[in-house]
């Protein structure tokens, strides 16, 4: 059994897999657990600078991507097995959303 929840969202099943995670910043990943490509997509980002920022589980910065309107497409190749933080930040570096997501091949 496992169990997925932010403050107030939460998913159950006893074998299924979350398909797509939402924030209740508007931060979509997906799929979730991922195995090659995970899509992320910030909702109202369109026309801003924003880029994303993969952080390990100790805290250490292992990817940052531009998104191009608020989405892109990146490949989780060079990242080990494990739970990930994705974090959405502006052009200035304010953080605008994050979301966990985590690496299953």
């Amino acid at each position: 059994d496992w169990e997925v929840g932010l403050k107030s969202i939460s998913c159950e099943s006893p074998r299924a897999q979350v398909k797509v995670y939402v924030s209740n910043d508007g931060l979509s990943l997906s799929p979730n657990p991922v195995q090659d490509r995970l899509h992320v997509e910030l909702s109202g980002a369109t026309g801003r600078q924003m880029w994303m920022q993969v952080l390990d589980n100790t805290g250490r910065s292992v990817m940052e991507r531009a998104l191009q309107d608020g989405r892109a497409i990146v490949s989780v190749d060079g990242l080990a097995n494990g739970p990930y933080i994705c974090r959405v930040m502006d052009g200035s570096g304010s953080q605008h959303a994050w979301a966990r997501f985590v690496v299953v091949r």
